[in-house]
């Protein structure tokens, strides 16, 4: 009993302990990658994404600040946008006619906007709640429709 040395233990535990230690850092290292990635873009949300314009006016510039000049302006809000790029706090967005153009992001919203445009001579817009669905006319091309998300 007395003739085993005292810190031999000690040793044996002190290796144990050090295995330990290092399978849990490289467990754990494979845990952060994930978490540190990101997806590149000052906002972390995905590119490009949806949105709309939030106020009126607005002007549409044809670089990432307000230095840059001013190549036209929204009159109305809540335009459907789509985000393409995004620098700093500025956020370069697409419009439905293919325009582009930079914009401070405190003038968009996340929320989608959409338009509906006349199928009809008379201005009327035809909804359908699906496929097979023969449709009814809502009124003049003006209105607004809310409604959920659902894909058909």
């Amino acid at each position: 009993m007395f003739d085993q040395p005292l810190h031999g233990g000690l040793v044996r535990h002190f290796k144990l302990s050090v295995r330990t230690i290092v399978w849990l850092l490289l467990a754990l290292l494979t845990l952060v990658p994930p978490a540190l990635a990101q997806s590149g873009n000052p906002s972390g949300l995905p590119l490009p994404r949806f949105a709309s314009t939030r106020s009126d006016p607005i002007n549409v510039r044809v670089g990432p600040g307000t230095k840059y000049e001013v190549s036209w302006t929204y009159l109305k809000s809540v335009i459907p946008v789509e985000i393409i790029q995004e620098f700093d706090t500025w956020r370069k967005i697409r419009d439905v006619d293919g325009a582009e153009g930079w914009v401070h992001q405190n003038l968009l919203q996340g929320t989608r906007a959409g338009y509906a445009a006349p199928l009809m001579a008379n201005g009327e817009v035809v909804l359908r709640a699906d496929q097979s669905d023969l449709g009814h006319h809502a009124g003049a091309a003006g209105c607004r429709v809310q409604g959920d998300h659902q894909a058909v």
